[in-house]
C-alpha cells in the first residue's frame, strides 16, 4: 500500500508537541497552562504565520486543508477587510472553499506591528479600525477525519 504526497508531508503530533516544549516552560495550574516564551523564541506575524513558519510549527500543510485555515483565520479576525477581495458569497464573502494554498496565501491578513497591535500590511490599518469580532469559543461542526484534533491543539496555543 503505498501513501499520497500529502499523507507524507503531514507532521506527527509528536512534532508539534515538541515544538512546543521548545518554545514554552512553565507549570499547569488547574489545567490551564503558564506559558512563558524562552528568551530566543522568535517573534510572529500572526497564527498563521506561526503555524506555517519553519522556525515556529513548520506545519505547511496547513495550506492544504481549506477549512482549517479558514478556521483559524476567522478565529483570529485576521483577515483585512480592506484589502481581500470579497468572493461571490454574500453570507460568507471570505469562504475558503475550493481555493489553492496559493489563492490561500494570497488572502491579506493582520500581521503584529511592534506596538503590539494588529495591522494591515498593505492599508496599514488597524484590526481595531474594522470593529472586528472577538471571539473567546469555537463551535466547530466538521465531518471524520476533518483534522478537527489539530485544528483544537493550534487553536489553544
Amino acid at each position: 500500500m503505498t501513501s499520497t504526497s500529502t499523507e507524507q508531508s503531514l507532521p506527527s503530533l509528536s512534532h508539534v508537541l515538541d515544538k512546543i516544549k521548545d518554545a514554552v516552560h512553565g507549570p499547569v495550574k488547574r489545567g490551564v497552562p503558564t506559558v512563558s516564551l524562552q528568551g530566543n523564541f522568535k517573534a510572529f506575524k500572526n497564527i498563521i504565520h506561526f503555524i506555517t513558519d519553519p522556525e515556529g510549527l513548520a506545519l505547511n500543510s496547513l495550506w492544504n486543508f481549506n477549512r482549517q485555515y479558514q478556521y483559524i483565520r476567522d478565529f483570529y479576525s485576521l483577515v483585512c477587510p480592506n484589502c481581500t477581495p470579497q468572493g461571490v458569497d454574500f453570507a460568507n464573502p471570505y469562504d475558503c472553499w475550493g481555493k489553492t494554498p496559493a489563492q490561500l496565501n494570497d488572502d491579506v491578513l493582520f500581521a503584529k506591528n511592534p506596538a503590539g497591535f494588529y495591522e494591515c500590511p498593505n492599508c496599514h490599518k488597524l484590526q481595531s479600525d474594522f470593529n472586528m469580532p472577538r471571539y473567546n469559543e469555537l463551535i466547530g461542526v466538521c465531518g471524520m477525519r476533518s483534522g478537527k484534533t489539530m485544528l483544537a491543539a493550534l487553536i489553544l496555543l
